[in-house]
């Protein structure tokens, strides 16, 4: 972001101030060489790409993976889906999603559902327990009165 902010003529120091990050942050950050997973996903890529396209935007993360391994690259599946959501690609999906429960969106909600009366609590008495030894005090819970 900030390189993108560099190359529109805002300085460094103007763009760090603003997002609280120390400018020498920025620039030790832009020294340090790419990590081996970063190296790694560089080479994924454009391999799971090109297996995406040729399958017409059909495969999925496990036949990706499976096609990878065919061309005897190793690599795990969970490492093909977080490419695939950083790439933005995704599989078809088989049929229709099942949706049990569709909610009329005119029908009236029905009274004593809101976050308020699911909290209440009514404590009707305290009790302590029948051996006096014991420091232990019972609660007796009651719900909330339903509106008449």
């Amino acid at each position: 972001m900030i390189d993108h902010l560099r190359q529109k003529g805002l300085g460094v120091d103007p763009v760090c101030r603003v997002l609280e990050l120390s400018p020498s942050t920025y620039f030790a950050r832009k020294k340090r060489p790419k990590s081996a997973r970063r190296l790694r996903d560089e080479t994924l890529i454009p391999l799971i790409e090109e297996i995406h396209a040729e399958s017409g935007g059909t495969y999925g993360t496990c036949r990706i993976t499976r096609a990878l391994r065919r061309k005897d690259v190793v690599v795990a599946r969970c490492t093909v889906e977080r490419l695939m959501a950083e790439l933005g690609l995704e599989g078809v999906i088989r049929g229709r999603r099942r949706r049990t429960t569709v909610p009329e969106p005119s029908a009236p909600r029905p009274p004593g559902l809101g976050l308020c009366d699911v909290v209440i609590m009514r404590w009707c008495s305290l009790r302590s327990s029948a051996n006096a030894s014991d420091n232990v005090t019972f609660a007796t819970i009651s719900p909330p009165p339903r509106p008449g």
